[in-house]
């Protein structure tokens, strides 16, 4: 049986930066995609389908305005 999985890759400790991927099999969808507020560089894992490899999220939801996303 398959379960949902959620992982926090970035801002539980900051403001800004948000990045949640929710995963179920092998289906992504990732909410609120942001950089940090200080505009440093951030990779994001190519296991949430980002960058060359890995298959793409099924969707990006972005949840809220701000400047960061």
């Amino acid at each position: 049986m398959s379960m949902l999985e959620a992982r926090v890759h970035r801002g539980s400790h900051e403001i800004g930066g948000n990045c949640v991927e929710l995963r179920y099999d092998s289906q992504t969808i990732l909410l609120d995609v942001g950089k940090p507020l200080n505009n440093e560089p951030v990779e994001l894992s190519s296991a949430i389908g980002v960058g060359e490899s890995g298959p793409l999220p099924l969707a990006v939801i972005v949840t809220h305005g701000h400047q960061d996303h």
